[in-house]
């Protein structure tokens, strides 16, 4: 485990990170009229904020709530424009402290780390276990319930306490946490590198004291491949127990199971078999439905053609890896 360590705060409290933070937010949207309006005040804005934070007088805002169905009805709890500025600010100096604590098995949030990567190391603990076992082997999903809606906070805080000792950085991450009154928004930027920081508890737990090396996480979806089921019900209590009596979480009964490997899985979004990767079927329905739907606007004159060409570059995206070769999309092609 790295040490703690300090002199974040002063990073933090700078213009240049803040302006760095500003570009971070203002990415793609600095069309939108919100955008517009703030970036004429946006330097009065970072001298304010950084005079602000030295004075220990910050205070978090509060959010904007917003339901979105992607596929299932999700709340966003989102905070305004001048706090993900700071979000960004604060992050961009704390992530390589995060980064340095992470476990190998341990995805997303992370650069080179997404949801393809992720299908690919679960392809190779497949074939890794297949080396071992043959094709007998169990596989442990797990997944935990209403993750970010679920974490406590003293807990969260108490862990962050362990790598961080520096009181006005955790001043300000008090004051992120504490903007809502349970868990961590799924909107914050922050969210994700505390998710993702408090379940490396549970990759260190499973490989160091369980002893099991075919494991991988991405958030808060797990998989363990073991050689029999006694074994699997052995360590799945384990870290049920960890995640109760330590990290104040709960498994989700409907996601989590032992199974008998089938030659596939569901994992990140893909059907992942050993030496393959296969669409979703639900996946490609929705995204034909959102094309379709965008066609027609397009067609109607309510839509540009950039932003149907940026959906059939999402969807050519997540096909491609399923595909041993995929030709280039034009964008033109077909549109004189």
């Amino acid at each position: 485990m790295p040490k703690s360590k300090t002199g974040f705060f002063e990073k933090i409290c700078t213009y240049d990170n803040f302006e760095a933070a500003w570009e971070e937010v203002a990415k793609g949207k600095r069309d939108k009229p919100a955008y517009i309006r703030f970036a004429r005040t946006r330097e009065q804005y970072i001298w304010d904020t950084i005079w602000l934070l030295r004075h220990h007088q910050w205070k978090h805002h509060p959010c904007v709530h917003k339901g979105i169905y992607e596929p299932k009805y999700r709340e966003l709890t989102i905070p305004i424009l001048s706090d993900r500025i700071v979000h960004h600010a604060v992050i961009r100096q704390l992530r390589p402290v995060f980064d340095g604590y992470y476990h190998d098995a341990s995805y997303a949030c992370r650069k080179g780390r997404g949801q393809l990567d992720a299908c690919f190391r679960l392809q190779k603990l497949y074939r890794k276990a297949i080396g071992r076992w043959g094709r007998e082997f169990h596989v442990i999903s797990v997944d935990l319930k209403s993750f970010f809606a679920s974490i406590d906070h003293d807990v969260l805080k108490r862990l962050l306490r362990r790598i961080i000792r520096e009181k006005e950085t955790l001043w300000i991450l008090d004051e992120i946490i504490d903007a809502t009154d349970k868990g961590i928004p799924i909107g914050f930027l922050s969210s994700q590198d505390f998710g993702n920081y408090l379940n490396s508890y549970i990759d260190y737990f499973v490989t160091d004291v369980l002893h099991q090396n075919l494991y991988i996480r991405y958030m808060d979806d797990i998989r363990i491949l073991v050689r029999s089921r006694a074994e699997a019900k052995a360590v799945l209590e384990a870290l049920a127990e960890l995640c109760t009596t330590k990290l104040r979480l709960t498994l989700s009964e409907k996601k989590t199971h032992i199974k008998p490997w089938r030659g596939r899985d569901t994992f990140c979004g893909y059907i992942v078999c050993p030496h393959r990767l296969m669409a979703k079927p639900d996946t490609v329905k929705r995204a034909h439905k959102r094309m379709a739907k965008k066609l027609r606007l397009f067609m109607a004159g309510e839509l540009p053609l950039e932003k149907v060409c940026q959906s059939a570059e999402s969807l050519r995206a997540y096909l491609a890896p399923t595909f041993s070769t995929l030709p280039p999309l034009s964008r033109t092609k077909g549109v004189e």
